[in-house]
């Protein structure tokens, strides 16, 4: 065997091993969601949804975003269950959240576009109390001008 056999028998080796190295550490797994989906907290968050116990549930969720903090499957759930099921206070904020964190770990999930509109439809909700429709203005308008009248009244009767 010559010196360039030689090195070319360390070339393909070497080769061989970079592959074999790319291949089994440095690309993500396909299988994360079902990775995640395997976890016993999911599971059991998965089993409560089953039975109606939402608050079991969420907890069994958050439980399984303690184990994986990757969890975009249990994020997604906490999010479904807050814009949904839980009737706590700040609800569609804390729903935000957890779709926000499951459009980080997933941005191109096919879910996105639907993530995307439930975290809008949450923003709305925050707002509702701080918008004015439009036909109350003119209630708003008549209010002021009784107001204003009561007010000319009582100054008359003085």
């Amino acid at each position: 065997m010559s010196v360039s056999d030689s090195m070319r028998a360390v070339l393909t080796i070497a080769r061989l091993f970079l592959v074999l190295i790319v291949l089994t550490g440095c690309i993500p797994s396909g299988d994360n969601q079902l990775e995640e989906q395997r976890d016993p907290h999911f599971l059991a968050g998965k089993a409560y949804l089953n039975t109606f116990n939402y608050r079991a549930a969420a907890e069994e969720f958050e439980k399984a975003i303690e184990t994986n903090p990757r969890s975009a499957s249990a994020h997604f759930e906490l999010g479904l269950l807050y814009e949904q099921k839980l009737a706590v206070e700040n609800a569609p904020a804390i729903a935000i959240y957890h779709f926000d964190k499951f459009l980080k770990l997933r941005p191109n999930s096919d879910y996105a576009p639907i993530v995307k509109q439930k975290i809008l439809a949450c923003k709305r909700e925050i707002a509702k109390p701080f918008a004015v429709d439009p036909g109350a203005q003119a209630y708003l308008r008549e209010y002021e001008r009784i107001k204003a009248e009561n007010n000319q009244l009582k100054n008359q009767l003085e």
